[in-house]
């Protein structure tokens, strides 16, 4: 049997519904449907009972998922001890980062240990929040920045590099613009500009309208430097993270600060030590002497 197919069973016995745990697996639905029928063939049982509802686990599928489970769990260890080895013998460090990684203080962390160890290649991969998530999860990835709050990997160790609020970014040209702070509810009736729904910058700020009991009236979620220039262009007021007006410096733009405090950590996510390579541990080491001197913890 594909160990593959096995992960997707675990999948789907999760979800319940062939659309999402297709999604999460990054395969069709038609694909994901025609492997479970191969499980069931070969083990010679109904692992999913299916309706117009969803799928839910026969008594059979409840019997194998304990086992599948394990053989997921050992595949998972020795992927991951391989992996440790190769790298081991490799002189690159791969980080994955989400977009924007320049205004988050990353960059400085990179440069200061490529001086300490030149002979370290480092990669940078950028990617989606989700997608990020899901690399490190499946261990395809040890290193990856992230802001907290975060539903990317709750437990997973983490180490902070920076941290900042939620400022609104206002044209000049606005009468909010020359306020020194503002409420949500200032913003009640502004079409607002906010990050892409899938990052964790735009989840922080739509649960924050949601506590106060406002329906945010937001006319376009994406790109935050794309933000900005439509937020220049009167279409609208901007919430974004403080970092990135700031390195800026545009006079058409003024950055006010949304009262109460929208605040975040960003910083350093790692998986356990004694997965790690050499490389990845001394990174590790690195960041966190370099952040005690920041955040003295």
């Amino acid at each position: 049997m594909e160990l593959s197919y096995i992960k997707e069973f675990i999948v789907l016995a999760e979800y319940k519904n062939f659309s999402k745990a297709a999604e999460e697996l990054y395969i069709s639905q038609p694909t994901l449907s025609k492997h479970i029928q191969a499980m069931e063939r070969e083990l010679g049982g109904k692992l999913f009972n299916r309706s117009t509802h969803g799928v839910s686990l026969t008594e059979f599928g409840e019997l194998f998922l304990p086992f599948a489970i394990r053989i997921s769990d050992v595949q998972n260890e020795y992927e991951s001890v391989l992996q440790s080895y190769k790298k081991m013998k490799s002189s690159s460090l791969t980080i994955g980062v989400v977009h924007n990684l320049q205004y988050f203080r990353a960059i400085k962390f990179l440069v200061g240990f490529r001086d300490l160890y030149p002979d370290c290649i480092i990669n940078a991969e950028e990617q989606e929040e989700h997608k990020l998530k899901n690399m490190f999860k499946n261990k395809r990835i040890n290193l990856i920045t992230a802001a907290l709050p975060s539903d990317m990997v709750p437990d997973a160790p983490f180490i902070p590099i920076a941290e900042g609020h939620i400022v609104a970014v206002i044209s000049s040209s606005h009468p909010l613009s020359r306020k020194k702070s503002i409420s949500l509810h200032d913003l009640e009736n502004e079409p607002l500009i906010i990050p892409d729904r899938s990052t964790m910058f735009s989840k922080m700020i739509l649960s924050a309208f949601k506590s106060a009991e406002i329906k945010p009236h937001i006319v376009y979620e994406g790109s935050s430097l794309f933000c900005l220039d439509l937020a220049k262009a009167g279409m609208g007021i901007s919430l974004q993270f403080k970092e990135l007006i700031d390195g800026q410096h545009d006079p058409e733009l003024h950055s006010v600060d949304v009262i109460p405090y929208i605040s975040y950590r960003y910083g350093l996510m790692h998986a356990e030590i004694k997965g790690l390579s050499p490389w990845e541990k001394k990174f590790v080491d690195y960041v966190m002497h370099t952040s005690k001197t920041l955040f003295g913890n």
